[in-house]
């Protein structure tokens, strides 16, 4: 999780930004820098994370390099 975040949003002030840019929800920051410190984001959060990268990127996010072993 903290790859994810760091690789998308790099600091969490800016994935605050992020979600206030697309007038989504957002955690007050402290709680974004909890994230990044224990490496994990909780499930209600990391649907609007993958939507704002969506809206960012043009497409979806690809999850599989995240996953610590080589999917079958």
């Amino acid at each position: 999780a903290v790859d994810f975040l760091e690789d998308n949003f790099k600091r969490p002030d800016n994935l605050a930004r992020m979600l206030a840019l697309y007038k989504l929800p957002s955690p007050p920051v402290d709680t974004v820098r909890k994230w990044f410190q224990r490496g994990s984001v909780p499930s209600e959060w990391i649907v609007l994370l993958l939507l704002v990268l969506e809206f960012e990127n043009g497409s979806p996010v690809s999850l599989a390099r995240y996953y610590g072993e080589k999917a079958a």
